[in-house]
């Protein structure tokens, strides 16, 4: 179906007929032709209501959180605990149910996917500022406080403009 497993497609549709009709409003627009890589689908960036994600106090609590190193990439590492399985589930259920839900991305350079693959994903874009304050909140201890070469930039926060990715089953990443 329109959002994967039976239990997901129950939950998306019920989330999504709870949604104000004027949840979402199209911030940005950008045809196919005009992507850089070319693209076969256009673009459509979507900014929310900044009550329709309810969050969850309990992971604001310090120690809610954990960071993981990975081994095979230095300097690289997760954190997890960011946010919780509802607000998990609020962010899919928005997303799936945002005017258009998760639109193909499919570069035109791009040769077919081989033979028993499915198109690589679809995605859907989202200026959500207070999610990402969230996010950044959350996680801020584990960043590092200065960027740049010689630390001459302070973090300020993180880009507001979230891509969120859904892949078929057998499909690839590019």
């Amino acid at each position: 179906g329109r959002f994967g497993t039976r239990q997901r497609e129950e939950f998306c549709a019920e989330y999504a007929r709870t949604m104000p009709p004027d949840a979402f409003r199209v911030v940005h627009s950008e045809k196919g032709v005009n992507r850089r890589p070319v693209n076969r689908y256009d673009l459509t960036l979507y900014a929310s209501l900044p009550t329709l994600l309810k969050f969850d106090a309990k992971a604001d609590v310090p120690g809610h959180q954990d960071c993981h190193s990975v081994p095979s990439l230095p300097g690289t590492f997760v954190v997890t605990g960011v946010l919780t399985p509802g607000e998990c589930a609020q962010i899919i259920g928005s997303a799936e149910g945002s005017p258009d839900g998760y639109v193909p991305d499919e570069p035109v350079t791009n040769r077919p996917p081989p033979p028993g693959f499915a198109p690589r994903a679809a995605n859907f874009v989202w200026i959500n500022q207070e999610l990402t304050d969230v996010l950044f909140q959350r996680t801020r201890c584990f960043l590092p406080a200065q960027l740049g070469a010689e630390g001459q930039h302070k973090l300020a926060g993180l880009n507001s403009r979230l891509r969120l990715y859904r892949y078929s089953p057998l499909a690839i990443y590019r």
